[in-house]
This record gives structure tokens, C-alpha cells and sequence, in this order.
């Protein structure tokens, strides 16, 4: 089984077709050329639902290349979304523990001396509200 990771441009030709076409034909154009990189045949590219879902959700205004993996086996080429395992490795934030803040005491004790104290009649540092005062109508020239 080989596999491969190609980018494919799709702006080049998507950006003379009309938006309510791009979808079919950017799908089109895509197993095209995985056909033509690959030595396969169109009938034989399958692409995955992932990206095909990826594809009707951002391709319709945004025409950045896409990157995809293709598994190549008895003539058939598997296309799906490209995931680098760099990212993957990266461990997600453990979730905080019921009753227990989810940041240190001494960091939101700094953004809490930051933010401006509130009386309780709701005006900022007991400061009344600045009011702009009528101006009179301005007189005719004579």
C-alpha cells in the first residue's frame, strides 16, 4: 500500500467559475488530479466523507489549497483530509476538578484589581455619568 500527501491548488481554476458551481466542479477538478498524480483511473479516486464535508463548508467562498493523503491500493486511490501527527501528539488541558478554580487565586486576583470597582447605584468610582448639555439652536445670519 503506498501513501502520499499532495496539495492541490484549487484557486487557479475555481476562481473563473461561478460560486454556485464551485462545489461540484472543485470536487471534479480534485479527482482529477489525484487521478492524473496517481496513474489511476477518475472512476477509481474515492474521497472520504471528511473531506467532502470540509469541502461544502469552506470551499464555496475560500479557494485555499488543499492538502489531502492518498492511500494507493490495488488501483485505488483513498483520499481524505491530511492530519499532521505533531499536532496530534499535543495532549489537551487537563479539566479542572469540581469546586476548584480553573486558573491560580494570584492571576485573577490581578485582572480583579484591573477592572474599575462598581458602587452599587451602578456608576464606575462613584462618578456620576458625564451628560452633554443642550446647545441652543443656532441663530439665523442676517
Amino acid at each position: 500500500m503506498a501513501s502520499r500527501i499532495m496539495t492541490i491548488n484549487l484557486r487557479k481554476y475555481l476562481s473563473t467559475q461561478p460560486r454556485t458551481k464551485r462545489i461540484k466542479r472543485g470536487m471534479r477538478y480534485l479527482r482529477e488530479r489525484i487521478a492524473h498524480y496517481t496513474k489511476t483511473d477518475e472512476a477509481n479516486v474515492r474521497i472520504s466523507d471528511e473531506l467532502n464535508r470540509m469541502m461544502f463548508k469552506h470551499y464555496i467562498k475560500s479557494m485555499t489549497p488543499v492538502k489531502v493523503n492518498v492511500d494507493i491500493t490495488d488501483g485505488i486511490a483513498k483520499v481524505g483530509l491530511f492530519k499532521d501527527a505533531s499536532k496530534q501528539a499535543v495532549q489537551p488541558a487537563a479539566k479542572p476538578v469540581k469546586g476548584k478554580p480553573a486558573t491560580a487565586p494570584a492571576a485573577n486576583a490581578e485582572k480583579d484589581a484591573k477592572k474599575p470597582a462598581a458602587s452599587p447605584d451602578g456608576k464606575k468610582n462613584g462618578k456620576q455619568p458625564e451628560t452633554r448639555k443642550p446647545q441652543a439652536p443656532a441663530q439665523p445670519k442676517k
